[in-house]
């Protein structure tokens, strides 16, 4: 997997050393407005702390808001939007936070696995979406996950809205040459996936309804 240019990002860990250091981390071709992104203020990963209160409302604000257009049934409350903030506090789990200017402007979230993490989710305030924060938090959490010895990243997204080509389709008839045909004829989460270097490795028919399938990624680490 070609992996092109580098950027900086200040990491911190504040639970466990209260210490930052700055890391370079492989990223490839970068979105519109990384450079401003990057020149703007110097940005901050930090590990999201369930027990700040204001941080946990922000958070959820931001998911809530974030998956309202492609996939309004999954989260369709705020209540929701903050058990997925919070469940990232748990066990066997993981949030990191981006933040500028000392405000949080999006998290991703994972389930960690011997082998295998799957991100589960990852959330921009809209106002910053399409700026490079998503790919800056896939790059953090690539670099964590491998660091811990893990050899993949999973990731998996949905068509709710009728976003891709499969939206509607019986899949069970012949899945395999479905896969092959996959592509957007609206905006759908499986492109960034694809432009941060995972590949699409599955599909699950009627994941989140009939016809509404599931698309499944990965990246090896």
């Amino acid at each position: 997997m070609v992996r092109l240019g580098a950027t900086k990002c200040l990491l911190t860990t504040p639970k466990e050393t209260l210490r930052k250091q700055v890391l370079t981390v492989s990223v490839r071709p970068q979105p519109a407005g990384w450079d401003r992104l990057q020149s703007s203020a110097m940005s901050e990963i930090i590990d999201l702390d369930t027990h700040d209160a204001d941080l946990v409302e922000r958070l959820t604000r931001i998911t809530f808001e974030a998956f309202k257009e492609n996939a309004p049934d999954w989260i369709p409350t705020i209540d929701l939007a903050r058990n997925q903030v919070i469940a990232a506090g748990r066990r066997g789990r993981l949030g990191r936070v981006l933040m500028q200017q000392d405000q949080a402007i999006g998290w991703i979230g994972v389930i960690k696995g011997q082998n295998v993490w799957e991100i589960h989710p990852i959330a921009v305030a809209i106002e910053h979406q399409y700026s490079g924060v998503g790919h800056l938090l896939v790059e953090d959490i690539a670099r964590v996950a491998k660091e811990a010895g893990a050899l993949t990243l999973f990731a998996g997204t949905s068509d709710e809205v009728g976003t891709t080509n499969l939206f509607g389709v019986d899949l069970y008839s012949n899945p395999v040459d479905a896969l092959k045909t996959l592509e957007a004829v609206e905006r759908n989460p499986f492109k960034f996936w694809e432009n941060v270097g995972f590949t699409v490795v599955g599909l699950m028919p009627d994941a989140e309804g009939l016809g509404k399938p599931g698309i499944h990624l990965a990246r090896r680490l």
